[in-house]
């Protein structure tokens, strides 16, 4: 069984070190689901609150090992920027994305391997951050750190996802987005999934301008809730975007995942019995007081950080 761990924290600083221990810690917690590599996605830098969209079209930096264990940095080219509504792009705003095969100290290593490697520094505090990891059970394609999760859209990793379950319809799926100028690189069901939100989001889009109805708004939970109309099979996912910078969409049919959150500041947090009131899909306006959220395949990832 795959294992999916996310954490956000919204107007709750976290320097990146706290972040990633997070990240490894809930993991660890999932070791015992059985997995064969692991895979972590993060931001190089802090997020906008999620109250105005922000777009960005820079390249992003991805850090794979070899099968063989060996490490392997591939770093992506940067692409031109087109711009956004105030006009402005922020250099290296696409995720940190880091996969290997093998255990999760494997993925430490690589991790902390390419921090260093890129000066990143990991006392830089992050107010508002969407992280998300995945210890991968190999069920389309061997293991190695192209198969393993997260998988993203295209080389500037609009959309990122981890994803537990399997896609059954995944083949047809695959058929048609190749048809429509997509290109694979993994064996994996997975693969999919990024690609069709891109897909999607970029036809929802092209809609709206052809409409001239404004600038094109398109909510994340609807995006999401078009593709997964296109999914056949039980699965949890978990997906974040460029294009929605510091928001997390968690989203299941069939496989298990549950979501514990803590509300207030970051010394005064309070356990929360409901998150029906926390943001409403069919409003544009976003909850605006500071919490964390831990999203897990099960509550052994998340007990530690709230009971709720």
């Amino acid at each position: 069984m795959c294992g999916i761990f996310g954490y956000y924290n919204y107007r709750v600083p976290r320097e990146l070190r706290e972040i990633l221990h997070i990240l490894f810690t809930g993991l660890k917690r999932l070791e015992y689901r059985g997995y064969d590599s692991a895979g972590l996605c993060v931001d190089a830098i802090d997020a906008n609150p999620p109250t105005s969209r922000r777009s960005s079209l820079s390249g992003d930096g991805l850090a794979n090992a070899n099968s063989n264990g060996s490490s392997a940095f591939e770093e992506q080219a940067l692409q031109q920027p087109n711009g956004n509504s105030n006009g402005t792009v922020d250099e290296g705003s696409s995720p940190i994305i880091v996969k290997a095969p093998g255990k999760i100290e494997n993925l430490e290593k690589l991790t902390k391997d390419y921090m260093q490697q890129h000066a990143m520094d990991l006392d830089k505090v992050y107010k508002h951050h969407v992280a998300i990891s995945h210890t991968r059970w190999a069920t389309h394609g061997q293991p190695s750190a192209t198969n393993s999760h997260p998988h993203v859209s295209d080389p500037s990793a609009d959309f990122v996802v981890v994803h537990n379950g399997i896609i059954t319809n995944y083949k047809a799926l695959k058929d048609i987005l190749i048809k429509n100028g997509e290109t694979f690189v993994s064996e994996t069901d997975t693969e999919v999934i990024p690609k069709l939100l891109k897909f999607a989001y970029d036809g929802m889009t092209a809609e709206q301008e052809a409409a001239a109805i404004g600038t094109p708004n398109v909510p994340f939970p609807k995006l999401v809730m078009e593709v997964m109309k296109k999914l056949e099979g039980a699965y949890a996912l978990l997906i974040k975007s460029r294009h929605y910078p510091g928001e997390m969409l968690a989203c299941k049919r069939g496989s298990p995942m549950i979501v514990g959150i803590k509300e207030g500041s970051k010394e005064g947090l309070s356990r929360a019995t409901s998150i029906s009131r926390l943001t409403d899909q069919y409003n544009e306006t976003h909850w605006t007081g500071a919490l964390e959220a831990w999203v897990a395949s099960d509550a052994s990832a998340v007990i530690e950080h709230t009971k709720r």
